[in-house]
């Protein structure tokens, strides 16, 4: 039984940490893992634990950030060390920036003596870093001499390893393995009830899911929308909170779109509005992975994606299960919805073509490569016998 551990800033929630207890649970299920998750602050975890997983944390309360945690990276990479020691953890991996900093400080890299060490880069980094900002230039300085101390640096998708390259970190270093997509729950969760959500049971129903911020460039999609006004009926939900809400709804009623686009905020369950929508859009400025975009294609959307830097031209496989255009231009979106938004029968193709795709980031075929790259000795002896995923590499 190999022991494997998780290190993360925090379990309180997020997509990292939906991750980190996904594989966890997955490989405590099997029985032929011990598993250890770490967390960097003790704040309760979000997701539900199988009972054989171990959960420790380095320091009590909520999660540190800026420079209260940089200047605990040097404690928690002693924590780190110690941990691993006396769990006797063979292999090790780090999720976030903060826990991938203290990981590659612990003094586990290639010529360390406390087993293996993976770190886990989870967006695109040339925005997360800014060049000019002191906080960007102190990032990118960290990545730069750090990370390539690790023995593997798992990307989640080819655009991040991309911009990890960029700021000079070697490639040979990176491998792509996306986010594992728990498929049954994402599909029973879309049958539970009614969303109760649309105004209209005749009109086109499109969707988008994510944070009211820059990033997902919802100032893209509002133009486009009104070029599609002239010519399909529609309404559009969008589903998230966040401080550009204001200023979207000025947008939007400028547009002439009040009754076309509606911000509905939080939904604790977007799943059921998700499997009652026709068309899933993407607007993203970047996207590490889009969890979201997977969730749509895994009940048979077809969607429509920016092609941005991070993960969606790898996810839609060029524009094979998916429609893909070009990033920040709404007169891009626009020609390529439109085709979706006229057609009912090439809606049915696409969604076919995205739900098969969403097959290929299982819990069983994710689990498998990201336990290759801890154990690669070990890559005949998988966990309950997990399938190999048809993911392109890098």
């Amino acid at each position: 039984m190999k022991r494997v551990g998780l290190i993360i800033n925090s379990l309180s929630g997020g997509g990292a940490e939906r991750v980190v207890c996904t594989l966890a649970n997955h490989w405590a299920e099997s029985g032929n893992a011990e598993v250890f998750i770490l967390s960097m602050s003790g704040e309760q975890a979000a997701f539900s634990l199988h009972d054989k997983v171990h959960i420790d944390s380095i320091w009590s309360g909520s999660e540190k950030t800026g420079l209260s945690a940089a200047i605990r990276s040097r404690g928690a990479a002693r924590a780190i060390r110690q941990w691993r020691r006396d769990n006797r953890i063979e292999a090790a991996i780090s999720f976030l920036q903060r826990a991938n900093f203290a990981n590659v400080l612990a003094g586990s890299g290639p010529s360390g003596t406390h087993g293996r060490t993976v770190i886990s880069q989870r967006n695109v980094v040339t925005y997360a870093y800014p060049k000019f900002s002191p906080g960007g230039i102190l990032g990118r300085l960290f990545i730069k001499r750090y990370y390539s101390r690790a023995d593997c640096i798992v990307c989640n998708s080819p655009g991040v390893a991309d911009s990890l390259g960029e700021m000079g970190v070697r490639s040979d270093l990176c491998t792509a393995v996306g986010n594992p997509q728990n498929l049954p729950e994402i599909r029973s969760a879309s049958t539970r009830g009614e969303s109760r959500l649309w105004r209209s049971n005749s009109k086109l129903r499109l969707i988008a899911i994510g944070r009211l911020i820059e990033q997902k460039a919802y100032d893209v999609l509002i133009p486009a929308l009104k070029e599609l006004a002239r010519r399909v009926d529609f309404e559009c939900l969008i589903l998230g909170r966040g401080p550009l809400q204001s200023k979207l709804e000025r947008q939007r009623d400028r547009a002439g779109l009040t009754n076309h686009i509606t911000f509905y905020g939080w939904v604790d369950n977007p799943f059921t509005a998700l499997n009652e929508s026709d068309i899933f859009l993407l607007p993203s400025r970047w996207e590490g992975f889009g969890n979201v975009l997977l969730e749509a294609m895994a009940l048979g959307k077809p969607v429509v994606a920016a092609d941005c830097p991070g993960s969606p031209r790898w996810l839609l496989q060029d524009g094979r299960s998916g429609f893909l255009f070009e990033n920040e231009n709404p007169q891009s979106l626009y020609k390529a919805l439109e085709p979706l938004a006229l057609e009912e029968s090439m809606r049915r193709d696409y969604g076919r073509r995205a739900e098969r795709r969403a097959e290929d980031f299982s819990v069983e075929a994710m689990a498998r490569e990201y336990w290759e790259i801890l154990f690669p000795e070990e890559a005949d002896n998988q966990p309950a016998g997990n399938p190999k995923s048809k993911q392109s590499a890098l």
